[in-house]
């Protein structure tokens, strides 16, 4: 899933990027909520979290360009930045997953948090494309 998902996120990425990067976040977010309701049918978990894989390497392609585009004077530095961000956004998952259990979310209920986390993000880069936006509509 994740080969298939970069491949596809590259393409989708050349063609529209921002509307690639929310698409792909509320598709993982309806995913999660799927995986909540049909998570314990084994062929089926197995199935979404294939498709999981693919969304989740469908986004890193036009993050990557975004980021690298931003920083026009310093794509080098820019791309190793956000490959380090990539990492502590996992760690962060992992860590906002753990204390959902701690404060009593049920294992069938984490993925719930997951897309609550996809929401905040379509959130940031719904803000950042408005944004850009305004900014090219002052110059």
């Amino acid at each position: 899933g994740m080969t298939i998902g970069n491949v596809i996120g590259g393409r989708l990425a050349d063609w529209k990027l921002m509307p690639t990067v929310i698409a792909t976040l509320l598709a993982i977010a309806l995913l999660f909520v799927v995986f909540t309701e049909l998570g314990a049918i084994a062929s089926v978990a197995v199935a979404i979290v294939f498709v999981w894989g693919m969304l989740i390497f469908i986004v890193v392609p036009p993050l990557q360009m975004r980021v690298v585009e931003a920083a026009a004077k310093g794509p080098n530095l820019a791309a190793t930045l956000n490959q380090g961000a990539f990492n502590i956004g996992n760690a962060g998952g992992a860590w906002i997953g753990g204390l959902a259990i701690s404060w009593g979310v049920s294992y069938a209920n984490l993925p719930l948090v997951g897309a609550a986390l996809a929401l905040l993000a379509v959130t940031v880069a719904v803000l950042s494309e408005s944004l850009d936006r305004r900014a090219v509509a002052q110059t």
